[in-house]
């Protein structure tokens, strides 16, 4: 339930009381947009700061029409402020799960705070398609052209993809593997029953965050029905992925015995 209050907090005192100011829960699903709402129709003198945690990432000075951004890896090239100030998000990940505090300060209206509690979930992609045609793992993803990227086929590293470029394959799926690195889509071509299962994408970026991507492939050898069978030891294997280092993989160099 939403509730609305006035409160006054200092300047130097960024932790709002979670108790005295409006709150509202946001879950997204990882890689879409969301936007974080002001609510405000401005007048043109608001100051309007945008805190995650403690942390300053964005201001909105209306009376000097200037918008300001600090630097924070975590953010890089992913949010905005509308002409309302409200935070747009693009591209979320988990790592963006937590809670953002806004401070709306005029000399026309009583200081306003509002916390969103922002909650960015990854779920399990599913594909189906008959033996010999194309499956498309990921579509128009800014990590493939950015990041660097291991792709798993259950626990088996299969391909290496750096900022762009496919380095290393397994040779069951050399010729198969596909890249657009104009788009960041990545597609499997001629696709053969043994490339069912389940598919992890895990993505190093510059700051060295991981996150998870998977997908689950089911082929079909024929026309009826198709049902997924997923792997009994699925959530294991993201288990040892999480926990293991990369056989052969050196994720800071690029390098792979691959």
């Amino acid at each position: 339930m939403k509730k609305s209050f006035t409160v006054t907090v200092y300047d130097s005192l960024p932790v709002i009381d979670p108790g005295r100011s409006e709150v509202m829960s946001l879950s997204v699903i990882e890689g879409e947009s969301v936007t974080l709402n002001t609510d405000i129709k401005p007048h043109g003198d608001e100051l309007i700061v945008w805190r995650f945690g403690d942390i300053l990432i964005a201001k909105d000075d209306k009376e000097n029409n200037k918008t300001s951004f600090y630097p924070d890896e975590r953010f890089k090239e992913r949010i905005q402020l509308d002409q309302t100030g409200s935070l747009i998000i693009r591209d979320i990940r988990t790592t963006d799960t937590g809670e953002y505090k806004l401070k709306i300060s005029s000399s026309n209206r009583e200081t306003k705070h509002k916390r969103f509690i922002l909650f960015v979930r990854d779920e399990w992609k599913t594909v189906f398609m008959m033996k010999g045609e194309s499956v498309t793992l990921i579509t128009d993803d800014a990590h493939i052209k950015t990041d660097d990227v291991n792709m798993y086929h259950g626990e088996t590293l299969i391909a290496e993809i750096r900022r762009g470029k496919i380095t290393r394959l397994k040779d069951e799926i050399r010729e198969r593997l596909k890249l657009d690195d104009q788009t960041g889509s990545l597609f499997i071509t001629d696709t053969r029953h043994t490339d069912s299962g389940v598919y992890y994408l895990k993505i190093i970026n510059s700051t060295e965050d991981i996150i998870y991507k998977r997908i689950i492939v089911t082929v079909s050898v024929d026309s009826g029905s198709v049902t997924p069978t997923l792997p009994r030891g699925k959530v294991k294997e993201l288990d040892s992925l999480n926990n293991a280092t990369d056989v052969g993989v050196n994720e800071k160099q690029g390098t792979s015995s691959v």
